[in-house]
């Protein structure tokens, strides 16, 4: 259809632009499209030269590892930190842990009366 339209034409290229990169023209003729009269809409266009807001501080989330790091691993894979005291206090540590679905929990063994504990 486009092809036969355009075949008067001295020259024409058809090419495909992914819809990734043409979002933005889809949008507006949907926009344009889009009247419940059936009457088409006007659309105005305004583009930027210059900057309409000044730009923000961006905020970089600290991604360090946490003092749950070593115990996550050594429940996860069974591996100890290098340190010998890290290796200490985390075969200690795991010990009031538990990994359930990848999210560390701390154990708690609190009975309300003996009765419960048994």
């Amino acid at each position: 259809m486009v092809r036969e339209a355009t075949s008067w034409l001295e020259y024409s290229s058809i090419i495909h632009i992914p819809w990734l990169e043409n979002c933005q023209a889809d949008g507006l003729s949907e926009l344009a499209s889009s009247s419940a009269d059936n009457k088409s809409k006007t659309i105005q266009w305004d583009t930027l030269t210059e900057r309409s807001i000044e730009p923000r501080e961006i905020m970089w989330l600290d991604q360090s590892l946490t003092w749950m790091q070593a115990f996550v691993t050594y429940l996860t894979y069974g591996t100890l930190p290098s340190d010998t005291k890290e290796v200490e206090r985390t075969k200690k540590g795991a010990d009031l842990f538990i990994l359930y679905e990848e999210i560390l929990y701390k154990r708690s063994y609190k009975c309300a009366t003996p009765e419960m504990g048994e």
